[in-house]
């Protein structure tokens, strides 16, 4: 083991205080090749702009270490479970003070002070600031580059163990276990797969937290640590429709609870802050300016969580993880961006090694031959799934093959036509919208000039045939044509609609689409609006819900139409939004900040109003979902907000809202996404 030092008379070695010595020791083997770097540095001969050249020493000090919070005291020698006095790593705040919010408390520890009681071996000092008395610390003889706070310094809290294995967890499991009956999360279960399957087909869902939640989202020890803080977002949508506010979440009465009706908005508050603060975390870069107002912030946030997080009568006083909020803002200015000290890579890779030391036991006689044995199962299981997905693969491959054979046989000209590109994009899902002049009739159908209507194989969305649409298509398209017919057929015309569009690596998909969700895919298009201000106009960016595409370079329009649908452009058939939902900003109201706004799509006359505008005005992805559960305007959904903002434009950051129209492009792109809501 090792001189253990000079330690007082007849004391007496605990298992924690032998176990940190010999990790050190240990650990300062496995060092020792970085500790001999630092003392020799390396020399390199730079070239300098002048043109001169000079020898420069490098030298190579430790910055700080990633690590979890139990692996930040075994590298500190403090101690980890049992009577712990200072449960905090890098600050002297008391087991009793973890809740208090006053900043005194936090008093960063010092790396001169800290050794100091460790050398004078007191075990009553050393048990009150929970340090073992262990003087081989391995970090002690490592460069830290005069860094005065040594290793206590060096563990800032980070993302995955702090908050989605920490914060989200407690607040998932009070919200799920204790906050709602056995029916309102059955309730919630089938209101979120709702949700999910009408964001199944929208291109803007991967701008948005995801999971794959196959035992739901009330599953906690199925999920992964990302796929917790998924459920947080898709609880916040489920929170903002009008069902959540039902008697169970059925839909149907009133909820009669008052303290239940409070509880769930201050629950939506938690939930939807979380998501600000996840994202502010994640930032590539901060501001320090910016960081000495966010304390304010942090302590409402904390304060949610006292509030509701009640863990039958403990609450969260005694839990280090959220008095590591406090301490957030002081690590960033210390260490730069979270991003840059988080596990989630390194535990994503590591997953299955530690699954596969599950199996091994612990018997030390046994132990060789019990992890064999396992490698060699592992590796059997292994080859057999890798030799039958290949076959699998193989297989897929041929057969699809043969059916695209079969297809192109019969429609050549349509796959032709799938392969046209227009505007470094292209289009799939071909179909024809064909007008009959004779019998004034427009239908849909999956070949040109048939005698038949296949709207069968043309259109799987049943809901796409309606009455207003094809009033649409004969009024606002075909009655502005130049002439109607062709050679083959005089008295009708065919023009190829596209149910989905790639463009700018972006795919979009028409309400014509599929034949598993009603709800489409959505974007934000380009308005023009003309102001009464010096007679000029002002571009602002409105959502509209994809109808489908069409293609105008076969056909011909009259003189007096010809500048509303340029032939050379593709074009897209929505419903829109009279505006975009407006997005508060009020920084100094937290609970002001939503995720999402209801609207209503535009109607005119109780039906509704379709667009025809070109492609060349889709600005980018959105995502609206239903409002469930509303009864007063059946057509109402919920926009939600952007994640993240394009600052290619200074409108799009606060869509809706004439007060920021004329301020500058620096000072707007400050205001837009999640992460500047916290």
């Amino acid at each position: 083991m090792g001189d253990t030092g000079d330690l007082e008379s007849g004391s007496k070695f605990t298992v924690g205080n032998v176990k940190s010595i010999n990790y050190h020791i240990i650990l300062g083997k496995i060092l020792e090749s970085l500790r001999l770097c630092q003392n020799e540095g390396l020399e390199w001969n730079l070239k300098f702009p002048s043109g001169n050249n000079h020898e420069v020493k490098f030298m190579f000090p430790l910055c700080y270490c990633v690590v979890d919070m139990k692996g930040a005291r075994q590298i500190c020698g403090m101690y980890d479970t049992g009577n712990v006095q200072r449960p905090c790593i890098s600050c002297y705040c008391k087991k009793d003070d973890l809740h208090l919010k006053k900043s005194k408390i936090c008093r960063p520890v010092i790396d001169l002070q800290m050794k100091k009681i460790i050398s004078q071996q007191d075990l009553t000092l050393l048990q009150k600031n929970s340090q073992h008395p262990n003087q081989f610390n391995a970090f002690f003889d490592l460069d830290t580059g005069g860094w005065k706070y040594g290793i206590w310094g060096m563990c800032p809290s980070e993302i995955l163990h702090q908050f989605y294995e920490g914060i989200v967890i407690y607040a998932l499991d009070e919200f799920l276990r204790k906050c709602l009956t056995q029916t309102y999360r059955d309730n919630l279960e089938i209101g979120i797969k709702k949700l999910l399957s009408c964001i199944f087909d929208q291109s803007s869902k991967k701008n948005f937290p995801t999971g794959v939640f196959t035992v739901g989202v009330t599953t906690l020890s199925k999920m992964k640590g990302i796929e917790k803080f998924a459920s947080i977002f898709y609880i916040s949508l489920f929170l903002n429709t009008d069902i959540s506010k039902t008697e169970y979440f059925a839909g149907e009465k009133e909820m009669k609870s008052v303290e239940k009706k409070h509880d769930l908005v201050l629950w939506k508050q938690l939930f939807e802050t979380m998501c600000f603060y996840h994202d502010w975390l994640m930032k590539e870069k901060f501001s320090r300016v910016s960081l000495k107002g966010k304390h304010k912030k942090i302590a409402y946030f904390y304060g949610l969580f006292e509030r509701l997080i009640k863990r039958s009568g403990k609450g969260i006083h005694t839990i280090p993880k959220f008095h590591e909020l406090f301490h957030i803002i002081r690590n960033i200015e210390w260490h730069g961006p979270p991003t840059g000290y988080s596990t989630i890579i390194t535990e994503s890779n590591h997953r299955p090694v530690k699954s596969a030391s599950k199996h091994t036991q612990r018997q030390i006689d046994s132990f060789s031959q019990q992890t064999a044995k396992r490698l060699f199962e592992r590796n059997i299981i292994e080859s057999t799934y890798n030799f039958v997905n290949t076959f699998a693969k193989d297989l897929y491959t041929r057969t699809t093959i043969k059916s695209r054979q079969h297809c192109s046989m019969n429609t050549n000209n349509i796959a032709t036509s799938i392969s046209n590109v227009y505007d470094n994009g292209g289009h799939l899902g071909l179909f024809y919208v064909a007008f009959n002049k004779k019998n004034d009739v427009v239908n849909f159908q999956s070949i040109p000039s048939s005698t038949e209507s296949s709207v069968d194989v043309a259109i799987k969305n049943k809901n796409f045939q309606n009455s207003d649409l094809i009033a649409f298509f004969r009024n606002s398209i075909f009655n502005l044509l130049d002439q109607i017919g062709n050679k083959a057929d005089k008295n009708q015309i065919n023009i190829p609609c596209f149910t989905t569009l790639f463009r700018n690596g972006m795919k979009f998909r028409g309400h014509s689409r599929s034949n598993k969700s009603n709800y489409p895919d959505w974007a934000i298009f380009q308005w023009e609006y003309e102001t009464k201000k010096n007679n000029s106009s002002i571009t602002k960016l409105v959502p509209g819900k994809i109808i489908t595409f069409i293609d105008f370079s076969k056909v011909t329009f009259q003189q007096k139409f010809k500048h509303l649908y340029p032939t050379e452009e593709i074009h897209v058939v929505i419903e829109s939004f009279p505006t975009t939902p407006f997005e508060s900003f009020n920084l100094n109201r937290p609970d002001s900040l939503s995720i999402c706004a209801p609207t209503t799509l535009q109607h005119k006359n109780n039906k509704p109003f379709y667009y025809l505008v070109s492609i060349n005005t889709i600005y980018d992805t959105a995502l609206v979902v239903p409002n469930l559960g509303t009864k007063t305007f059946p057509e109402q959904v919920l926009y939600v907000f952007p994640r993240l903002y394009n600052e290619k434009s200074v409108s799009n950051t606060t869509p809706g809202n004439d007060e920021y129209e004329e301020d500058s492009t620096d000072d707007i792109q400050d205001l837009g996404g999640w992460s500047n809501k916290f």
